[in-house]
């Protein structure tokens, strides 16, 4: 099959932040290339973890897209290695959160929202 020379050895999971169907709970569009292909799947992941992605501190909680579910042997095997490997995809506050909590030996409950599949659409 001469297309298995196009594919990827290992799965960089920042892919799922780049590749889109068009829905409301996807990533936004974006075009890369071979000059910005790193930096590009660096902000992608970061954009979709912020507004994916929320830390609910008081009840040792996050919630994350379904797409962590969908894919999740592509980021992790486990919960904890899936928090870990968003971590450096987060901000501010998100990040402060998840280091506490990660920091605190404490069970976290992960939950993976409702996926909203309506259409984006120009307003």
């Amino acid at each position: 099959d001469p297309r298995l020379a196009f594919v990827m050895d290992t799965v960089d999971p920042r892919l799922h932040f780049a590749l889109v169907c068009g829905a409301k709970s996807c990533p936004p569009i974006n075009v890369y290339s071979s000059k910005n292909l790193n930096f590009g799947l660096k902000a992608a992941a970061i954009n979709f973890c912020k507004q994916e992605i929320i830390v609910k501190k008081d009840s040792n909680e996050v919630q994350m897209s379904k797409i962590f579910l969908w894919y999740k042997t592509d980021f992790a095997q486990t919960d904890e290695e899936l928090l870990r490997w968003v971590l450096p995809f987060t901000k501010g506050d998100q990040s402060a959160d998840l280091t506490a909590m990660l920091g605190s030996g404490t069970p976290i409950t992960v939950t993976f929202r409702a996926y909203n599949w309506m259409l984006n659409q120009l307003d």
